[in-house]
């Protein structure tokens, strides 16, 4: 019998093995890192003692092996796995391919086999009737990213591909806020500079009732229509919800919901959305799966990271934890998406958080954001020299005003 400890014990285990796989995928890894944190998840943190990943990326091809011995070489995904589309035992099928296993987990999205699963049975007090599913969640979310990746790189020689950008990149125009304040209370500014004609970066401002407003930056998944097309329904929803939720749990909530009903399972959102009340000078914030923006007060730094996985990964949040902190004047909340820390140099070096870091100490009485913004751009410039920037950079940065 497992106690209520080792339950929420192996909960937790598979909560952070989410984050670690989708925090993978939202920073861009190659298939290989992909696949390797894959491995190092099932293996060491699930105690999968034997797996087999086979995933469907072009071709068939094995992604992941270990604990058992070689497959024959004749092995073939079409003549032993394709047929099947439920979790079995391999028992139940006599073939002397599969004998090194006990389950197969199939993964499919609208009847079409993305991947499958060979494994043992998880060693230590598992409850495995739960742990399965998991490992079939977990191994869509990856399969979905290589899937995704695959179509980004079949886009890009699409004939049409550029008027398909224009359009999108037009349509992602739209989404932006046309007035950030800068008043006695705040000062906003924000910078988007795509990588190639429209990204899925997106950031907002909306005020609210009762002295607050929102502050919210967001990535999508993917690039192109499907992505410009999916963050203008988050936007219209962010939206039309804001004033419906007194706390930002329900209304994370309730965005999850709806995000689940756009993306059927094939793209996420990671975002931070933060409400600040001008008259308490409190700031709540729930960061669902986003890089945590950086807080620069009292001299002191301060990562906003409470909060949730990213929107669209789960039917339901398993968790949403709401941050809470009081704002002291003259503070500076700098909100960015991955492109900003990923810039790299001719080196290939990354611009890492530690430099954004010190940016934000050595100019934190700087004249106005908008300086603010020229400059970290122009340390960004310098940084990678005649490197192309490698993915969006997207800025928001909010400077609460003195008392």
């Amino acid at each position: 019998m497992i106690s209520d400890s080792k339950k929420l014990r192996n909960k937790q285990i598979q909560l952070n093995s989410l984050l670690e796989i989708t925090k993978a995928i939202n920073l861009n890894f190659s298939r290989g890192q992909i696949f390797s944190i894959y491995e190092y998840v099932l293996r060491q943190q699930l105690k999968v003692d034997k797996l087999a990943l086979f995933i469907y990326d072009q071709e068939w091809k094995c992604a992941v092996y270990y604990g058992a011995e070689p497959l024959r070489d004749d092995f073939d995904v079409q003549d032993y796995l394709i047929h099947i589309q439920e979790i079995r035992e391999s028992k139940e099928y006599e073939q002397d391919a599969l004998k090194e296993f006990e389950l197969i987990i199939p993964v499919t999205h609208k009847n079409k086999a993305l991947a499958f699963v060979l494994m043992g049975i998880p060693k230590g007090e598992v409850v495995v009737d739960e742990l399965v599913p998991f490992i079939q969640t977990l191994t869509n979310i990856v399969a979905v990213a290589i899937e995704n990746k695959n179509l980004a790189k079949e886009q890009i020689t699409q004939v049409g591909i550029k008027k398909e950008m224009e359009f999108a990149a037009e349509m992602q125009g739209m989404l932006f806020p046309s007035y950030l304040p800068k008043n006695r209370d705040v000062e906003i500014f924000a910078t988007y500079l795509p990588h190639r004609e429209v990204g899925g970066d997106y950031y907002d401002y909306l005020r609210l009732i009762n002295f607050e407003f929102l502050i919210c930056m967001a990535d999508v998944s993917g690039k192109g229509v499907p992505a410009a097309l999916m963050m203008s329904n988050f936007q219209a929803n962010l939206h039309a919800l804001a004033n419906q939720y007194n706390t930002l749990p329900k209304l994370v909530s309730q965005l999850n919901t709806r995000v689940n009903k756009t993306a059927k399972g094939e793209k996420f959102i990671t975002m931070f959305l933060g409400k600040f009340n001008s008259q308490t000078r409190e700031l709540h914030y729930v960061n669902a799966g986003h890089n945590p923006p950086i807080l620069f007060q009292n001299n002191e730094i301060i990562f906003l990271e409470s909060g949730t996985t990213g929107l669209g990964m789960l039917d339901e949040l398993p968790f949403v934890n709401e941050g809470k902190i009081h704002i002291s004047p003259g503070s500076i909340l700098l909100c960015y998406t991955d492109g900003v820390v990923e810039l790299e140099n001719e080196d290939g070096e990354q611009y890492g958080i530690d430099a954004l870091k010190r940016f934000l100490i050595e100019n934190a009485e700087i004249g106005s954001m908008e300086d603010f913004h020229k400059k970290l751009l122009e340390a960004f410039n310098r940084y990678r020299g005649g490197r192309d920037f490698v993915d969006d950079i997207t800025l928001l940065s909010c400077r609460f005003m003195l008392l």
